[in-house]
């Protein structure tokens, strides 16, 4: 299903990159064209979509792993917003985002630096380090009921050190969890 799915994607952006540069002389044309192909390769490393994950938990891919992620902590309108971690203790990775505006339904990102507007993520890996977004990266809402918030992030460059280290990952995520 996650291929179709991959693909049905990938059709709709070179569509998309069609119809932009039917309308419009640009010079990113290429560029765009270059990364709906990309999606379609196997192997690229673009994620294009990720399958729904089970209430109260997270499926986080950062370059080629995937992580489960088990314990949902938090998910909370607000400062403390959304935190699900590998599992019950402090067991990493750990995923925390913050400032999450729980009544908006488009409009979302994570925002890199200082915040302004948009949420906050950091995570805490394995390796020790804590990563940050390094440029802002658009969230989706997949699911926003009186008890269920959903959000997918997907192809965020992230760095440790807060995002401003040298070591660097893409990181996909989507987070299904619990209003408290």
């Amino acid at each position: 299903m996650f291929k179709i799915y991959k693909i049905h994607v990938s059709l709709l952006l070179i569509l998309a990159c069609v119809l932009i540069s039917c309308s419009e002389e640009k010079k990113n044309d290429q560029s765009l064209l270059s990364i709906a192909v990309l999606q379609a390769s196997p192997g690229s490393g673009v994620i294009g979509g990720i399958e729904e994950p089970n209430l109260g938990t997270a499926t986080l891919l950062l370059n080629f792993d995937t992580f489960e992620l088990l314990n949902q902590e938090e998910c909370t309108d607000g400062g403390i917003g959304i935190i699900i971690s590998r599992n019950v203790g402090p067991i990493t990775p750990i995923l925390n985002i913050h400032e999450v505006d729980m009544s908006k339904n488009s409009g979302i990102f994570l925002e890199a630096g200082a915040l302004t507007t948009g949420s906050h993520m950091d995570l805490d890996h394995s390796d020790g380090e804590t990563y940050g977004v390094v440029n802002d990266c658009p969230a989706y809402v997949m699911e926003n009921t009186l008890t269920i918030y959903d959000l997918q992030v997907l192809n965020c460059q992230i760095a440790d050190q807060f995002g401003a280290g040298a070591n660097k990952k893409m990181m996909s995520f989507r987070a299904r969890c619990t209003k408290s």
